[in-house]
């Protein structure tokens, strides 16, 4: 069961909201969760565990449907993006989907060599030199908003947690773009993909609502 919603949480978020799933796939996918939560109730963990061990086979629908209340919440929480919303390219319409996470693409803008604007990243000016800058450029009639290779030193920080395979990767595009800024990369732990299901579906506060 952990396996199947692992394979669930990654692939709503790569469809994003560019694939809607139609209605009788959805009705297909709510029933085939409802029979694995029945089937697997045994090997269930945390507040779902406890949650599944009191119930009749009928009222599994509700957990699954709880279940893909979530799956779609992941599907949306890019929506809000301007630059980062999808996940998956396809060049011309010869060429196969290609995937890049959000971190590779917010990195690839951050370290370009032309400095793109970063409409998804906010940044207040509050030194005595950023509003001189900000004036100037007020004056001149060309707006310069600050970017992150403005400073010596740039920290990556993912909230939730960060895979080893993402370090690598904000190492790989630090050191291939050749930029003298030093880039220090963190988050709130090191995650597995079991981390993400656990914190997700059987650790949420959230579901301890339906207890």
């Amino acid at each position: 069961m952990r396996d199947i919603l692992g394979l669930l949480i990654h692939l709503f978020s790569l469809a994003g909201t560019d694939f809607l799933f139609p209605a009788m796939e959805q009705s297909h996918l709510l029933n085939a969760l409802k029979l694995a939560l029945y089937e697997d109730r045994g090997q269930l963990q945390g507040n779902l565990s406890e949650l599944v061990n009191s119930m009749a086979e009928n009222d599994f629908a509700e957990i699954a449907g709880d279940i893909f209340s979530k799956l779609q919440y992941i599907a949306s929480a890019r929506k809000a993006l301007v630059r980062y919303r999808t996940l998956l390219s396809r060049p011309t319409p010869s060429h196969p989907l290609t995937y890049h996470s959000l971190l590779h693409q917010l990195m690839a803008d951050v370290l370009h060599p032309d400095c793109p604007d970063l409409p998804d990243l906010t940044c207040k000016s509050t030194g005595l030199k950023d509003l001189l800058k900000s004036g100037f450029s007020l004056l001149l009639n060309r707006p310069r908003q600050q970017h992150p290779l403005d400073n010596p030193q740039l920290i990556v920080f993912i909230l939730g947690g960060i895979t080893a395979q993402e370090v690598k990767l904000v190492q790989d595009m630090v050191i291939s773009s050749g930029q003298q800024t030093q880039v220090l990369v963190g988050g709130t732990r090191l995650l597995s993909p079991n981390d993400t299901v656990e914190a997700i579906f059987f650790k949420d506060p959230l579901m301890q609502q339906a207890l």
